[in-house]
């Protein structure tokens, strides 16, 4: 702050500083409690959706004094911004009782004001009695006068205060004598010996940067954020708001920390989640003087914590009661006493507020919600039916078609005509670009046959070349043969045997099974031996040859008839394909199947055209009935834990269903 002591003309010299930090309001702040931008309901942030900043006249757990919300903090600047004098100091007075929000008296009598802003409030009130002619501007200018030394003097303390720490505790030469530096220069700020403003915002922020990574950055923190600030500190206010501030603006200054904020129990910066189970509610002073501090750590700090978090909790169950927030925050009030008792240790134990309603009225208001519930439902089964008739109309009104009809171009016949034929025409090119897909298939799947006829042929090449030499071995007798015909049989003979055992082991007796299986594996065994000694048999290979043979001749002549077909099905395919090339005209089947898509959407849009007058009849009256029942849910919703049979009754039936 630029101030001489020497030649001090307070009001018009305060009136000149507009703004002392603009060129620093884009600094990042690191660990600076007491500039804190605290997390507002009425902003768009991720708390914007907790429910609690709607609870009225909800008291802060952490300080204990009742919380305002805009309308609030509007009725109160209403009022005071432009009284002066005596009426000034009785209105101020009227609000440090905060019955005149809650209707309820507190014992003892509390006010809006927490102690900070309570202090600055009884310095206006006497301001205000001894000048009756200044409005709240005026007055804060007037006080800014006497305020401004004793900030100075206070903040000299401070920086004399650091001075001392970092002589006696910042061993690094370099180091100190930059951190001198930034003293002596803020210092000269303070006393106005300087054509820069001295700000704290940007004090705070040189000096933590430069003590980063010193192991004295904590002590040094905490002596640094003694520095008065216009939050805090009454001094600080005046000065700060004496500057080109309209009464209103003041006025709003002075409830503008009680507006209710949402506290992160585990802070951002060490991993914690932004969603309800991690918030409690707290107003804007509480909330920036936690910053990022562990919750266990703080919450030693707060006189009667567990009493004022029970009562908290205790205002919300109220608020559920009342219908005044969603049911599902009583899942909030179990989730937010379990994850405060992890977090503080098990040091605070929190029971879940019992509900105001007896058991016989919940069972009431279960059975009422459960009504509602399908109330809704047919209720969002009307809005789907009105979206789905508003869609009809407006894509019919959209359409060329429509502008085609209503401008006389064509009649509503001829376009249904033509968009039949052309459906008709798309849909037999269609029908037989896939028809010659399937016969193309037909040719892949014997795509492989010239390869296995040739195949074949060297494998019947191979056995002849073998039974040759077989031949010579005199091996075509017909006791040859009878040996050929008994390993036949054998093989035969072995394969029943398999099938026996397979059948013997659904032979319900457990002995007879067994003796049976037994039984048959040792016939199974001694086939298999005999098997083995004629399976190596030249006399058993010469025979198995010719059959082979003749089996692989007879595979050749059916695979010949195959691929005769095949090919005169190729030769018709490819006369079918230019004559269907011609037909698509250089279109793609994709290009086909999307035109057809778009002529069947016509054809429906042409349909709806011709419905226009009845869908936009049926429009009316589903929307007219939703609309009236979406109120009518609304005031039940309301109310359905608190009217009574008759009330509630009175409301339903006006459903329209």
């Amino acid at each position: 702050m630029k101030i001489s002591l020497l030649s001090f003309n307070p009001i018009k010299h305060l009136k000149k500083q507009s703004s002392s930090i603009t060129r620093f309001q884009n600094i990042p702040l690191q660990n600076d409690v007491f500039i804190k931008n605290a997390v507002v309901f009425n902003g768009a942030s991720s708390t914007a959706s907790f429910k609690v900043k709607d609870i009225i006249n909800l008291h802060c757990p952490v300080c204990g004094y009742i919380m305002l919300n805009k309308n609030q903090q509007d009725t109160f600047v209403d009022d005071v911004y432009n009284k002066k004098g005596e009426i000034l100091a009785k209105t101020l007075e009227k609000y440090e009782d905060e019955s005149i929000f809650t209707n309820k008296p507190s014992i003892p009598q509390k006010s809006i004001f927490n102690p900070q802003r309570q202090q600055i409030v009884n310095i206006i009130k006497d301001l205000a009695l001894k000048n009756p002619d200044l409005e709240l501007s005026q007055l804060v200018e007037l006080q800014a006068v006497s305020s401004i030394a004793s900030l100075i003097e206070r903040q000299l303390i401070t920086t004399k205060e650091l001075k001392a720490f970092i002589e006696q505790n910042i061993d690094n030469q370099e180091r100190l004598q930059a951190l001198r530096g930034i003293i002596q220069k803020h210092e000269k700020r303070i006393k106005g010996e300087s054509p820069v403003n001295f700000s704290r915002k940007v004090f705070i922020y040189e000096f933590l940067k430069a003590v980063e990574e010193d192991k004295n950055k904590d002590k040094i923190h905490e002596i640094i954020s003694k520095l008065p600030n216009s939050i805090n500190d009454a001094d600080s206010f005046f000065v700060k708001y004496s500057k080109d501030r309209t009464s209103r603006e003041i006025a709003l200054k002075l409830v503008e920390q009680s507006r209710p904020t949402a506290e992160h129990l585990v802070a951002e910066s060490k991993g914690g989640a932004s969603k309800p189970t991690n918030y409690i509610c707290d107003c804007a002073s509480c909330n920036q003087k936690k910053d990022d501090k562990d919750f266990f750590d703080w919450q030693q700090d707060i006189p009667n914590f567990q009493e004022r978090l029970q009562d908290y909790l205790q205002t919300i169950q109220e608020s559920l009661d009342k219908g005044e927030i969603p049911d599902n925050y009583e899942t909030y009030i179990t989730d937010v006493i379990e994850t405060i008792f992890r977090i503080s240790k098990g040091r605070i134990r929190l029971h879940k507020p019992d509900s105001t309603f007896d058991s016989e009225t919940l069972i009431k208001i279960k059975n009422r919600n459960a009504l509602l519930a399908k109330h809704q439902k047919t209720l969002n089964e009307m809005f789907r039916k009105g979206n789905l008739y508003d869609n009809m109309i407006q894509n019919a009104k959209n359409s060329p078609l429509f502008e085609q009809i209503t401008s006389g171009k064509k009649t509503p016949k001829e376009l249904k005509e033509e968009n039949e034929r052309q459906i008709t025409e798309l849909k037999s090119l269609i029908a037989q670009y896939f028809a010659l897909e399937r016969e193309k298939d037909k040719i892949m799947a014997t795509g492989h046959i010239q390869d296995d006829i040739e195949r074949l042929k060297a494998e019947i090449t191979r056995l002849s070349d073998r039974n040759k030499k077989l031949e010579e071995l005199n091996l075509a007798s017909m006791d040859n043969l009878a040996d050929y015909e008994n390993y036949l049989h054998l093989k035969q003979l072995y394969d029943n045997t398999l099938k026996q055992i397979e059948e013997a082991h659904s032979i319900s007796d457990p002995k007879l099974r067994k003796t049976t299986i037994e039984i048959l594996n040792y016939a199974l065994d001694g086939i298999k031996n005999k098997l083995a000694k004629q399976a190596t048999s030249e006399i058993i290979e010469y025979f198995t040859n010719i059959e082979k043979s003749a089996i692989k001749k007879e595979k050749i002549k059916e695979l010949r008839t195959k691929l005769r077909k095949a090919r005169k099905l190729n030769n018709r395919i490819q006369e079918q394909q230019k004559t269907l090339s011609k037909k698509l005209q250089g279109r793609t089947i994709y290009d086909i199947q999307k035109a057809c898509s778009l002529l069947s959407e016509d054809k429906r849009i042409l349909k709806n055209i011709e419905k226009l007058p009845a869908l936009e009849e049926k429009y009316r009256t589903i929307m007219h009935s939703a609309r009236h029942n979406a109120e009518i849910m609304k005031q039940a919703k309301a109310v359905y834990k608190t009217a009574s049979d008759e009330e509630f009754a009175s409301i339903i039936l006006q459903f329209n269903l």
